[in-house]
């Protein structure tokens, strides 16, 4: 247990250099950096690491019971019965912390058990969990709850970064390009060369971290002109989709659920207390199984109206500022909205997902915090991240996925291009005009592919042999 605690140490100093050292080098190196660095800078990830560092399987399950009981005095008849089961890595940040229950009475009793094998590894967990708690608060938690701090001003410079690479990329594969709509051909051209408008996606007003839209028509500002049709950006895990409308949104939404759960944040997941603040995934599921369901909007400054839940894609006319459609463009305006909203999620995600919890049930854990690395742990690297057995998207090597991320990748090609192309023979040269191809280590070229089961551009390297 000490060498684990050793190597958890380590593994929190690692972290902590990684993001001291973002704001070095130019400045695409300093945007690829931080989506290097952002994969620890999640929940899920930074607990699932230090385990990982330590020795353990952040994803090896434990499950525990809890009853309940009544009587008077004594808990004489069970009135209810309940599994919960926890990934590791879960324990670490705080789930069974929060969950655990006092004993109760004189009326109602509540107990909880451990299986006895399970106990010592529960106990090691915990106290490792704790060590990596107050890591978390000083490293990330806190200067990412800061909305005008650096590193929430680098999180939406970065993925402004990479929203231009990926545009750039796709516009650059000429056979993938090609079978975009005329009106996506259209759009990715004058965000690109003009300056274009980009769109933070929201479903009723709930923003859609971590994706972009570009609208066919931009938004003008008139809330009866909801833009529902154009792009659809998913700037991690690098896929662009065309969305013809709200069935079209609804479909892709469907296919992306589990996603978009994770890109709300942790406040508006559970919802409030009034008609006007639903739970957000309650909202997501209502528009993607086509539910009759209907929501208080804005008629005027006085009055609401009844809004389908149809409708609710990139709504306009949220009375919360909070809440309103937020766009930009490339140039200026969309990274300080990314900023704003990168820096809100922080806040909450430190709130209600990690230690100190007061409101959020854990019973769906995976959907609040996202998914972990996949990897096993490498026994034998002190305070190394190292990655054996996988099962990434692609079957790449740790190497080859340069970063974690294709939010790593497309900036990496970005740079590139920069890098290459910024200056010859003392002049400068468009950037634009530049194809862009990234070599990775394995010797191959990363391209766009269309995947017709998800109707969606995915970038990708092309199978090697």
């Amino acid at each position: 247990m000490q060498e684990r605690e050793k190597r958890v140490d380590d593994y929190a100093y690692r972290v902590e250099l990684k993001i001291k050292n973002v704001e070095s080098g130019s400045e695409g190196e300093r945007n690829i950096k931080f989506q290097d660095t952002r994969q620890f800078m999640e929940p899920a990830g930074y607990f699932s690491a230090g385990l990982l560092a330590a020795g353990y399987d952040p994803h090896k399950k434990i499950t525990v019971t809890f009853k309940s009981y009544v009587g008077r005095g004594t808990p004489e008849n069970l009135s209810n019965v309940e599994k919960r089961t926890y990934s590791a890595w879960e324990i670490a940040a705080g789930a069974l912390q929060h969950d655990k229950v006092e004993r109760g009475g004189p009326i109602n009793f509540s107990f909880m058990e451990i299986k006895p094998e399970d106990k010592q590894m529960v106990s090691n967990l915990e106290s490792l969990g704790k060590k990596l708690q107050n890591s978390w608060e000083k490293t990330v938690a806190t200067p990412m709850r800061n909305a005008s701090g650096e590193l929430a001003e680098r999180s939406g410079k970065a993925d402004t970064y990479t929203l231009k690479g990926t545009l750039k990329s796709l516009h650059s594969d000429k056979n993938a390009f090609k079978t975009l709509s005329p009106e996506g051909q259209e759009a990715i051209n004058r965000t690109l060369n003009k300056n274009g408008q980009v769109i933070i996606p929201n479903i009723y007003g709930y923003p859609l971290a971590g994706y972009a839209f570009i609208p066919y028509t931009p938004y003008d500002g008139n809330a009866n002109n909801r833009p529902n049709q154009g792009l659809m950006v998913d700037l991690k895990n690098g896929t662009i989709s065309e969305i013809h409308g709200d069935k079209d949104f609804a479909a892709w939404a469907k296919v992306n659920r589990d996603n978009l759960v994770q890109s709300f944040n942790a406040r508006d997941r559970q919802g409030g207390k009034d008609a006007h603040w639903p739970s957000a995934v309650g909202v997501l599921d209502n528009l993607i199984e086509g539910a009759p369901a209907l929501y208080p909007g804005r008629q005027n400054f006085v009055k609401d109206k009844e809004v389908p839940v149809s409708e609710l894609f990139n709504y306009t006319q949220s009375r919360d500022s909070d809440y309103y459609l937020r766009f930009g463009n490339l140039s200026n305006g969309i990274a300080s909205e990314f900023q704003k909203e990168n820096a809100k999620n922080a806040v909450w995600s430190d709130q209600t997902e990690v230690f100190g919890s007061s409101q959020q049930g854990w019973k769906k854990a995976k959907e609040l915090w996202g998914n972990t690395f996949g990897y096993l742990p490498v026994v034998g690297n002190t305070g190394n991240i190292v990655f054996g057995a996988h099962d990434s998207l692609y079957g790449m090597t740790a190497q080859d996925r340069a970063g974690g991320t294709s939010a790593a990748v497309i900036s990496g090609l970005q740079l590139a291009q920069e890098a290459a192309f910024a200056v010859v023979g003392g002049a400068e040269v468009e950037a634009e005009k530049a194809a862009i191809r990234f070599n990775s280590s394995a010797g191959y070229d990363y391209q766009w592919k269309y995947n017709a089961d998800t109707s969606s551009y995915e970038f990708e390297p092309p199978p090697q042999g």
